[in-house]
This record gives structure tokens, sequence and C-alpha cells, in this order.
């Protein structure tokens, strides 16, 4: 999908049809469960092509970085992306932790109606929130195709462009 579209539009396409799917999913509640399941299947293709193309994209600011340092600095680069998403991980399980107690979640027991809606708000509207965020920061990535062929010719050539 990304060779035919690009790294950037392919994410795009990703977190958009990953909103939409939510946005579908939280409308249609609990009435359909067969049509969950196949807006679910779809999101879903979706959703692991924008997320895997966004991680390939890491690895272009390796490219980038070196082009524009004339230093290489892949595990860095790496090791913050991992930690990044350690803190995330982090971050969001503590917050829908408190969500569940706060709509008054107990484990193993039948929950209220407050708590089920609460549970399915968490499982729609959050993420559909943080994808639209997530949208908007990645239409600032400015990096094309071309220009990151052109990185990646340069490097092979030796050619780095040292920031004074």
């Amino acid at each position: 999908m990304s060779s035919k579209l690009g790294k950037k539009k392919t994410a795009l396409l990703g977190l958009v049809a990953s909103a939409v799917g939510s946005l579908m999913v939280f409308f249609l509640s609990y009435s359909s469960l067969p049509l969950l399941m196949l807006i679910n299947f779809i999101s879903g293709i979706f959703d692991g092509a924008g997320y895997i193309t966004l991680t390939s994209m890491v690895s272009d600011c390796v490219e980038y970085g070196e082009w524009k340092t004339g230093k290489r600095s892949e595990g860095m680069i790496f090791s913050i992306n991992i930690f990044k998403s350690k803190i995330a991980s982090a971050i969001g399980g503590s917050v829908c932790g408190y969500i569940l107690a706060y709509i008054g979640y107990n484990a193993n027991s039948s929950q209220s109606t407050f708590t089920l809606n609460g549970i399915h708000l968490i499982q729609t509207i959050i993420p559909c929130i943080i994808v639209v965020i997530s949208f908007l920061l990645l239409r600032r990535y400015n990096l094309s195709e071309a220009e990151y062929d052109a990185i990646v010719d340069d490097l092979k050539n030796g050619v780095t462009r040292v920031s004074q």
C-alpha cells in the first residue's frame, strides 16, 4: 500500500480508517455483533498498514538525521522511540485504570449500564480522539518520498549536509 500511496498517505489513511471505524462502532453500540466484527476487521487492516508505516518512518529519521548532521544515531532514535512507547503505555494504562475505577468496574461480576457505557467510551471515543490528534501531527511531516530517495542517494555517495 505504501509503495503505491507513499508512506505519509498510507499512515494518514490508516489513521482515518481507525477513527472512522471507532466512530462507527461507537454509534452501532451493541446492536449488531456481526457488523461490529466486520467493521473491526476492515479498520484493523488499515490500522495495521498505518501503524507499520508509521514505524517505518522512524527509520527515515535516521537517514535524515545523518544527512543533516553527518552523524548516524539510529541507536538513540530507536531507543527514544521505544522509551516513548513504554511511557505512553504506562500513562494510557493508568488513565484507563482510573477511568475504570471511576465508572465502577468490578472484575468477575456483572457490570452496571453506566460501567458498560464507560467501557464502550474507553474503547471507541478515546482512541478516536488520540487518532485525530496523531493525524493532525502527521500532516506536518514534510519529508516526501522523492526527498527521502534523494537523501538516501546522497548518503550512498557519501554526501551529507552538515548544519553549521
